[in-house]
């Protein structure tokens, strides 16, 4: 079973009662330690540590409400399930130089509900996950649970009071490589909002100052981004346009991951320039077919390679654009085919979710915001944050920043294809444009994963920007997409 351990100020059985009787648990231990200031937190809860009969131990706050039902039950079947040895419902995979956990909130993740003068809130610092745990460096100190066969450290009683004792616990135990994580099914409401002061100004000084040689700590995010195959995807025939940098082996390995989904109905045209065109010819065969151009070069772009014979047509369903530096993570394919199955009655477009090398996100959606100056601002959802993807998908009217880009036959022809005049991606931004002003509906998958490093040429993109937002000013239906803020 589990030990129940929490600091109080005066005895309190109402909690004692409370705890046992939400936690659902009929053999639960609690271990109430009352405690007016004469001892740290990290003393009382190693007391609590020895003390305890339960391998399975969680400290808690006093002014907490557990809004799950059964929790203490959850709490042991992740860690039965599980290697992992500190479990908490808010966190970081992000410990900054500064110490203070929450300095970026993009690498925040876990949901905490807060009562305070008699309104209560969500603190969403993430999509929930459900019942998977996220591994994270640290986690809040209002609810950790342990397994005390797997933690390697007790808390540090070096540190004073009663501030940034979780800190020390989960960078302590996860430089030892003990698994800390996130957990979404044990829902709980923090009845204070949580404040500094200058104790805790102090303790951050020092934990800043012992730790400056590791300090950022970062967790090693291992996520699985496996789609299953939808059945629905044998509907469709696909046609791949894979632009083709210089690297021939990124191209091979691009294609073999494309082969590896074993899509039952596609076939893939390879773009060429001229420096490359002979070793990429090599790569024909009945399914893949080379053609010389351009992704984003006005010499030869895709606008003009549409004239070319067999380039696409009207058997295909679905054409997906992929550009040269993209690495595919999943099977986009299956993905986008899903949204496209629900959603074909007004099926504009969809781009998958971009990731950096690290797998944080570059671009889940494009937002573009107008302030009372009429100066434009440019937005990109979830950009750095590791566990707001794997969401389904979103409607958004602009799109986004990745380098994916999928639509119908039919809405090419419709919509003339891409304007020529971007030298960047943001013709396919543009498309969406088009889609909008028609009613059709353009997606961003966030099931479907790719990296990529787009945009390093800054200027030639700030270029397309203004051309981009040129075409939604001349547009009231478009116009009306940008969200109008103060500031």
């Amino acid at each position: 079973m589990i030990t129940i351990g929490f600091s109080t100020r005066q005895d309190n059985q109402k909690y004692i009662d409370y705890l046992i009787k939400t936690s659902g648990l009929k053999n639960v231990e609690v271990i109430q330690k009352v405690n007016n200031g004469s001892k740290s937190l990290s003393q009382v809860y190693n007391e609590i540590i020895n003390e305890s009969k339960n391998d399975i131990v969680v400290f808690c706050h006093d002014d907490l409400e557990f809004d799950t039902k059964d929790w203490g039950k959850r709490i042991i079947k992740h860690f039965e399930k599980s290697d992992f040895g500190v479990l908490g419902v808010a966190g970081t995979t992000e410990i900054p130089k500064s110490g203070m956990w929450w300095e970026d909130k993009r690498k925040m993740i876990g949901i905490v509900n807060h009562k305070h003068e008699g309104k209560k809130w969500e603190s969403k610092y993430s999509k929930s996950w459900g019942d998977e745990i996220n591994e994270c460096c640290f986690v809040d100190g209002l609810f950790i649970a342990v397994n005390k066969k797997r933690i390697k450290v007790n808390f540090d009683e070096s540190v004073k009071g009663f501030h940034f004792y979780d800190v020390y616990f989960s960078v302590k135990n996860f430089l030892q490589n003990v698994k800390i994580g996130t957990i979404y099914n044990v829902r709980i409401t923090h009845l204070s909002i949580g404040q500094t002061n200058e104790s805790w100004e102090e303790n951050r000084k020092v934990f800043e100052e012992e730790y400056k040689e590791s300090l950022p700590i970062k967790s090693n995010i291992n996520l699985d981004y496996a789609i299953k195959d939808f059945k629905f995807l044998k509907k469709y025939n696909l046609k791949i346009v894979l632009s083709c940098g210089d690297d021939i082996e990124f191209v091979k390995k691009t294609i073999e991951k494309i082969y590896s989904f074993n899509l039952p109905n596609f076939d893939i045209n390879l773009i060429t320039n001229e420096n490359n065109q002979e070793e990429i010819k090599k790569l024909e065969s009945d399914k893949i077919k080379v053609f010389e151009g351009y992704f984003d070069n006005l010499i030869k772009n895709l606008s003009i390679l549409k004239w070319e014979d067999n380039f696409v047509n009207e058997t295909y369903d679905l054409i997906f654009f992929i550009d040269k530096n993209v690495e595919i993570i999943n099977n986009i394919f299956s993905s986008i085919c899903e949204t496209y199955h629900k959603e074909k009655p007004t099926f504009g477009c969809a781009f998958t979710t971009s990731l950096n090398s690290d797998y944080s996100i570059f671009s889940t959606r494009l937002n573009l915001f107008m302030n009372q100056n009429n100066q434009f601002n440019m937005v990109i959802d979830g950009n750095g944050s590791f566990y707001n993807v794997l969401n389904g998908y979103k409607e958004n009217k602009l799109g986004n920043l990745s380098d994916v880009f999928v639509t119908t036959y039919q809405n090419l022809i419709t919509n003339d294809w891409f304007d020529i005049q971007y030298d960047t991606n943001l013709c396919y931004n543009d498309f969406t444009i088009k889609c909008t002003s028609k009613n059709q509906k353009c997606f961003c998958d966030t099931n479907a994963l790719t990296t990529q490093t787009s945009y390093n040429n800054n200027e030639v993109f700030s270029q397309d920007m203004n051309k981009f937002l040129q075409k939604i000013m001349s547009d009231q239906k478009t116009q009306n997409l940008i969200q109008k803020i103060n500031g």
